[in-house]
């Protein structure tokens, strides 16, 4: 996926793959200051974070990364393309209510080719597909 990107012209960094338990429990005790008061809309807690399970990556670009990450070419293209690769954007903007966390245009999850296969652009959350809304 990767390749195909920077094919295309949009450098894709893959920031964090697999944490461990410990890294995670790290995270949530000091959440980084940025998040403030709502960083537990952010971090997950041990034991609940998909990057655990090595399903999640947190993607950015030279160009901009967290909240600034929708701004680049790099997100436009993952938008488009990231299906393709089984992957799809975790937590999509307005759905926090269904997954527990706010938007994080930068969280990307491996769920397959076939279930990514509702298309590029899709908002539809692992919670709304897994069930049937």
């Amino acid at each position: 996926m990767l390749a195909a990107a920077k094919a295309d012209g949009a450098d894709i960094i893959w920031r964090v793959g697999y944490r461990s338990y410990e890294n995670q429990a790290e995270l949530a005790a000091t959440p980084p200051t940025h998040y403030g008061d709502d960083a537990e809309w952010y971090v997950a807690r041990p034991g609940q974070s998909e990057h655990q399970a090595g399903l999640a990556v947190d993607v950015a670009s030279k160009a901009g990364y967290g909240t600034r990450f929708p701004e680049t070419k790099e997100f436009a293209w993952l938008r488009a393309h990231a299906h393709e690769y089984g992957f799809i954007l975790r937590y999509p903007e307005g759905k926090s209510a269904l997954t527990g966390l706010n938007y994080e245009p930068w969280h990307y999850r491996y769920v397959g080719a076939a279930a990514a296969a509702f298309g590029p652009n899709a908002t539809l959350t692992v919670e709304e597909y897994l069930g049937g809304r």
